[in-house]
């Protein structure tokens, strides 16, 4: 068995350098600024805390895994306001993990997911 967490600070730091390394590459130094500028919002924090999540989940295709998650409509709300989000990145820089991709219809799969 193993036990972890997901640490919101190292997802966020890990987040913004992929995003300024992929989506930033390309972009003269104020295009830059603009990019820093909109990391420093509060959803990207969530974002990058939302991409944690799908990859544990996506780890549920070889083994079990157990969430314990915010209370149910607070965690509804933070996915459907997190992945709208991660659509409208997607829709700019068309880069989205696999694993954020397959998460609705995986949580949503009784043969994948079972309640507690």
């Amino acid at each position: 068995m193993t036990v972890g967490r997901i640490d919101p600070a190292q997802e966020t730091a890990d987040y913004t350098t992929d995003v300024r390394q992929t989506a930033g590459a390309e972009l003269d130094a104020d295009g830059k600024s603009l990019l820093q500028e909109d990391l420093r919002s509060p959803c990207t924090e969530e974002i990058a805390v939302f991409r944690a999540f799908a990859r544990t989940v996506s780890e549920g295709g070889d083994g079990f895994v157990v969430l314990d998650t915010a209370p149910t409509g607070h965690t509804i709300l933070w996915l459907d306001s997190a992945l709208a989000y991660h659509r409208e990145v997607t829709r700019q820089t068309h880069q989205m993990p696999e694993s954020v991709e397959q998460l609705l219809p995986r949580l949503r799969d009784r043969n994948f997911t079972r309640p507690a």
